[in-house]
């Protein structure tokens, strides 16, 4: 009672001290480039970074040098892939605001999303019940999302002694709600965030700082990011809407077969020895397919189609033996011609990062599939969306 009491009071004077803090971190140096960072490597992952505090980079001038950068090389440590970061950093982000930039943006595109907010929140000491319904839509996004804390306010020392007694107090309730709202969705992770205090003075943080951070909060995404469950995911319908909109906006479906096409193809099916390679695109009901070489057929239904698990998929999608695999064995084109004992695909995007279809391999004896192969065939692909790419703009011109 006494601390609802004090931060009901205190909330007025509170908000009021923030108006003038918020104009000294205005005047702080930030990045103000491109919103990406990246480490090289193979078959790299895709991150979606947003938030305030941490993700906006203060103190340093290039997203490299911050949190998005820090992330990108302890990524590619860990997981020995290379590593892209997309960045949407706020000073003023709140969690209502982050909910709205997720629910903008296509996030199958990303093998896991990270988010770093609250700090406004705990400063304000925003009301619990709001931030409680806020994050428990976050939590529902359909994608990996690794939810940051709020890090310990106390730590703050250019805030006042009192401001930061409140908004540690507040943090931790705010915490505890996020963490409930995590352990209820099986896609959302709570990590906590207890940064030590560092010799950074003021509001300067050094590249160090960021990348001491990173490392406190990759390990948490080790273990779960590309648990199988995680990767091969269902289709919300919102998503299979905007990914049926897309592909038909793209006009290739049902157009005849092209040279620039069947020679891709063909030359995909030679670079492995395979018994077939195709380019298919997942329509509503069926897998149409743009050119194969060595499996000739026009479509068939989407339920049998390898494919339609690819595009749920960030990674190549490599089944070396479909007859030990609990998710293919029992497919048709398993148990029947043309008996399918070995996959792999890679998804190809429309513009926009919708998976509209796949470059896939295919193989009537189980096969090894080595990270070369895995990268050979992204580039193979690629190749071939670059092409789907440059048919939506020939057809816009």
């Amino acid at each position: 009672m006494f601390w609802r009491i004090t931060t009901k009071l205190a909330r007025p004077f509170v908000r009021l001290w923030l108006v003038t803090a918020n104009e000294g971190w205005a005047r702080l140096p930030r990045p103000t480039g491109s919103p990406h960072a990246s480490a090289p490597g193979e078959d790299p992952l895709r991150i979606l970074l947003v938030g305030n505090g941490a993700a906006v980079g203060y103190g340093v001038l290039l997203h490299e040098l911050a949190l998005a950068g820090r992330l990108a090389v302890q990524l590619a440590t860990v997981f020995d892939r290379g590593v892209f970061v997309d960045v949407v950093p706020d000073g003023g982000m709140t969690a209502r605001r982050c909910l709205d930039e997720l629910s903008q943006r296509n996030l199958f595109r990303y093998d896991a999303i990270v988010t770093t907010i609250g700090v406004n929140e705990a400063l304000g000491l925003m009301s619990t019940a709001e931030w409680a319904s806020a994050v428990e839509l976050i939590a529902q996004r359909p994608a990996p999302i690794y939810m940051v804390a709020i890090p310990p306010m106390q730590a703050i020392r250019e805030f006042p002694w009192l401001v930061r007694v409140l908004a540690d107090r507040h943090a931790r309730i705010l915490n505890n709600l996020t963490a409930d709202a995590c352990e209820r969705h099986h896609s959302a992770t709570f990590v906590p965030f207890a940064p030590r205090n560092n010799a950074d003075r003021a509001r300067y943080r050094s590249w160090q700082t960021y990348d001491a951070w990173a490392k406190l909060i990759v390990p948490w995404t080790y273990e779960r990011m590309f648990s199988r469950p995680d990767r091969i995911r269902s289709l919300a319908s919102a998503d299979e809407g905007r990914r049926q909109r897309a592909l038909d906006e793209l006009g290739i479906l049902d157009t005849p077969r092209e040279a620039r096409f069947d020679r891709i193809l063909t030359a995909t099916q030679e670079l492995f020895g395979a018994f077939g390679a195709m380019l298919g695109f997942i329509d509503r009901d069926r897998q149409w397919f743009k050119s194969a070489a060595g499996f000739e057929t026009p479509e068939i239904i989407r339920s049998s189609a390898f494919c339609d698990i690819t595009i749920r998929s960030t990674d190549v999608l490599v089944i070396e033996n479909t007859l030990t695999d609990p998710i293919f064995r029992l497919n048709p084109f398993v148990t029947g011609d043309p008996n399918v004992r070995f996959y792999a695909g890679y998804a190809i995007e429309a513009p926009g990062g919708e998976r509209i279809g796949a470059l896939c391999i295919i193989d009537t004896e189980p096969r090894k599939f080595s990270s070369a192969d895995s990268s050979l065939l992204r580039e193979l692909a690629l190749e071939v969306q670059n092409e789907v790419w440059a048919t939506r703009l020939d057809s816009v011109g």
